[in-house]
């Protein structure tokens, strides 16, 4: 019998060694294949295109949002300080579709100016000693003035003719912003009527 575990050892011995015995399998030792890795690929590019398209319109809303918000903060600060102003002005003494001018009760001059080559209305207020610019990048911007009296049916006035008739200010503007690379523009249109008490 110890012939018989000899022959056995021996026929072992120089037998070729058990590959799967010995080695993990080979299937799991390999690499990609082209197949999966041209799905990989394609996956991966529509993954990342999908992700830049997505960021694109995002930078694009948030451009826009902020446009129209500092638009209409602009629009808010600018109709308040016209109508805190134009309500404690002493009179109407000139006026054009793009300017206005009034006397303030001491006398001193309040003055509002469109410039439609700069697209800016700039405002004097000598009561106050400020002079600043209200509205920037203004496309549009009118002046009319209306009597006190309404007319005859829908609420609305009749226009005024000279200043001294002048009991309100009716003022209309447009602001534009470009938005993210100037493909769009952000617009804002306003309009406002201002009675002065005085």
């Amino acid at each position: 019998m110890n012939c018989d575990l000899f022959i056995q050892n021996t026929v072992k011995a120089i037998s070729p060694p058990d590959w799967a015995g010995d080695r993990p399998r080979r299937r799991s030792q390999r690499a990609f294949t082209l197949v999966e890795m041209t799905v990989a690929t394609s996956v991966s590019v529509f993954v990342l295109a999908t992700l830049m398209v997505s960021f694109v319109v995002l930078s694009r809303s948030f451009s826009a949002l902020g446009n129209y918000t500092d638009l209409d903060r602009q629009s808010r600060n600018t109709l308040d300080v016209m109508a805190r102003d134009i309500r404690q002005a002493g009179g109407l003494t000139n006026w054009t579709s793009t300017s206005l001018s009034f006397t303030n009760l001491d006398g001193n001059v309040l003055n509002y100016s469109y410039d439609p080559n700069a697209q800016v209305l700039s405002y004097t207020n000598g009561s106050a000693r400020q002079s600043s610019v209200l509205l920037s990048n203004c496309t549009v911007l009118t002046f009319n003035i209306f009597q006190r009296t309404p007319t005859n049916g829908p609420i609305s006035f009749y226009a005024a003719s000279n200043a001294f008739s002048a009991k309100g200010i009716m003022v209309s503007f447009t602001c534009v912003r470009t938005n993210y690379l100037g493909l769009t523009d952000s617009e804002s249109s306003q309009t406002a009527s201002i009675v002065m008490r005085n």
